[in-house]
């Protein structure tokens, strides 16, 4: 079971900035870019904090290591399975 839960939210230049406590109590910042959020939700119908914890739940169930801050955009780029995985949690299609 995941243990993500989003403290804060807000809009930065081309998209979001989330303060997140990850397994537990760690503290980790995530941006999420409106061209992953499209990517992984093309229909638009979940908001941008559930993507994030989409994705660093991915980040959980892979095993890998979470930095303390990074974009969400970095995921696809080091795990091949990451945009299905995601695009599955969020049931999304498009």
């Amino acid at each position: 079971m995941s243990s993500i839960n989003v403290i804060t939210e807000s809009e930065v230049d081309r998209g979001w900035r989330f303060e997140c406590t990850a397994s537990g109590d760690r503290k980790v910042t995530l941006t999420l870019q409106w061209v992953e959020y499209n990517h992984w939700c093309p229909v638009g119908n979940q908001p941008p904090s559930e993507v994030a914890c989409a994705v660093l739940t991915f980040l959980e169930q892979a095993g890998a290591d979470i930095p303390d801050a990074f974009d969400a955009g970095r995921v696809r780029r080091l795990h091949a399975d990451a945009d299905s995985a995601i695009r599955e949690a969020l049931d999304t299609t498009g």
